[in-house]
């Protein structure tokens, strides 16, 4: 094994379920060093998580595992699904960068960048450290489900989980492929909360909604033959309910911008791990991202 592989697998060893171009918009400055202000939810904790470090597993390594998107396939780590995420993952950088300063501007000038912009958002429903530890959990004790997801009755359950992951983001993106409409809400006394689980999913009026700032609140909805882009103002009691939703979704940590806001919503009470996992066949999609 060459020199420049394993340099490249040491950066790849150390993944974020919630990508670092979203967590750093709530960056802050505690008078030492930069952090986030983050509540560790099983722990009970509450720490000022490091931020900046030439170490990627030192940042925001409350939301890193590692090797969690780099399986061992035969005894080698495949890394093409921590490169899908990567390169999904800069049309969210590039849509937030837009949409906190130019907004005249065109964000995407071209359809595979929006639909690699649509993937990143609803992947976020599937990829969670949760989410697949759930589903991983589920075929466990379901065996007889693992061939419905994959189409193999013996293949690895950890690739099975992953590219279910990948080929749920591609099914669900679907129904945004004839039209969509995206609504930037804008806080203004008060700051929105990052957690585990962002998206939430088909909260009313088939309108899913994610925090992609500590100031900035990404819904998206489908809507045939549009692909509009608005801005709103939310009132702030918008924002202390939708951020108590946020908690309540949570199940590893939550993020908030100041240390008030923490102590706050630290205190209302999670929902831990009860959620189900639910079987349903894709609506588009039989097979689709296999690692191999």
């Amino acid at each position: 094994m060459n020199k420049v592989f394993n340099i490249n697998m040491a950066k790849k060893k150390c993944n974020h379920y919630i990508p670092i171009c979203l967590l750093k918009n709530w960056e802050t400055h505690n008078g030492h060093r930069y952090g986030v202000h983050t509540f560790l939810i099983k722990e009970n904790k509450k720490i000022f998580s490091n931020t900046r470090s030439n170490n990627r597993c030192s940042q925001y390594k409350f939301a890193m595992a590692k090797y969690f998107y780099v399986p061992d396939v035969d005894g080698e780590r495949k890394i093409n699904m921590e490169e899908w995420f990567k390169e999904i993952e800069n049309t969210i950088a590039k849509a937030i960068k837009t949409f906190k300063g130019d907004i005249s501007k065109p964000i995407f000038k071209r359809i595979d960048e929006i639909e690699k912009f649509i993937l990143a958002i609803v992947s976020l429903k599937h990829r969670t450290k949760f989410n697949i530890e759930a589903i991983k959990k589920y075929l466990q004790n379901n065996p007889e489900y693992k061939y419905k997801v994959s189409g193999y009755d013996e293949r690895k359950l950890e690739l099975i989980v992953l590219e279910n992951v990948v080929n749920a983001s591609y099914d669900d993106a679907h129904q945004y492929y004839e039209g969509f409409e995206v609504t930037i809400g804008r806080t203004n006394n008060k700051t929105l909360l990052m957690s585990d689980t962002p998206f939430i999913n088909n909260l009313f009026n088939n309108t899913s909604f994610l925090p992609i700032s500590a100031n900035l609140l990404l819904s998206i909805k489908p809507v045939i033959g549009s692909m509009d882009y608005q801005f709103i103002d939310l009132d702030d009691d918008f924002v202390d309910n939708y951020n108590k939703l946020i908690a309540e979704h949570a199940h590893y940590w939550i993020v908030a911008f100041n240390e008030t806001d923490l102590d706050y919503y630290s205190n209302l009470g999670f929902s831990g791990d009860n959620t189900n996992v639910v079987y349903n066949e894709m609506k588009y999609l039989k097979r689709g991202f296999i690692i191999e």
